[in-house]
């Protein structure tokens, strides 16, 4: 399925609009929570990949959508719109995606995650 493949190529980074919208309802308190959201992110993210890396390896395809789905969670709590779609994607296609198009996606997964954090100080960075 190469549709799926690269779906999310085309979407952005981050959904600004969120994050927005996240700080805005935050107030005072946004670059605490917000930095401690990253921090987080930064911590699970990277265990759900290896997860589903290790599961999809294991011929475990079910248990790397269960990941892949948490995934896209933890993306979709701070705005990390591309890890997002294409953790959903690599969820909601598993079983019909070539091996060599699965593990594209999870290499995907891994520099979405890294291009997220990145993108996500930067805009920490940016709050009052």
């Amino acid at each position: 399925m190469d549709a799926a493949q690269t779906t999310y190529n085309d979407t952005a980074l981050l959904d600004l609009e969120q994050l927005n919208m996240l700080t805005s309802a935050l107030g005072e308190e946004a670059r605490e929570v917000v930095s401690e959201l990253i921090e987080l992110f930064a911590e699970d993210a990277p265990e759900l990949i290896s997860k589903i890396r290790l599961q999809y390896a294991d011929n475990s395809k079910q248990e790397a959508a269960r990941a892949a789905h948490a995934l896209a969670g933890c993306a979709a709590n701070l705005g990390a719109l591309k890890l997002k779609v294409a953790s959903k994607q690599l969820e909601n296609h598993i079983d019909e995606l070539s091996a060599e198009a699965a593990m594209h996606i999870i290499e995907d997964l891994e520099t979405l995650h890294l291009d997220s954090l990145a993108a996500l100080k930067d805009y920490l960075a940016g709050l009052p």
